[in-house]
């Protein structure tokens, strides 16, 4: 069975996460998607996105839900609960996020 450590996102998809400083209470990571791409399966702690680009995403949870966040660069969302997800972009547009995850 898959725990959550085996589903940290910056090191299940280097592809599209990289690090960007991380200490005792916050990690940034800078998230960026091609046209089209998704993220593989993922864990996000509790925390705040800020959005660099316009942006048209689709999220599919473990649980079944799934929902669409659209918006534009600049857009800056409370992500209020952990949750375990794939990101996929609907559009043809690069999109890039900076996500702050709390640690406590």
């Amino acid at each position: 069975m898959t725990g959550p450590m085996d589903l940290d996102f910056a090191k299940v998809d280097p592809e599209h996460v990289k690090v960007e400083l991380e200490n005792e209470r916050v990690r940034v990571l800078r998230v960026t998607l091609e046209s089209f791409d998704r993220t593989r399966l993922h864990l996000h702690r509790t925390g705040v996105g800020v959005f660099l680009t316009d942006h048209d995403l689709k999220n599919f949870e473990t649980n079944g839900e799934a929902s669409e966040i659209r918006g534009r660069a600049g857009d800056v969302l409370w992500f209020g609960r952990p949750v375990t997800h794939i990101t996929e972009n609907l559009s043809s547009r690069h999109m890039e996020l900076v996500f702050v995850e709390l640690k406590s």
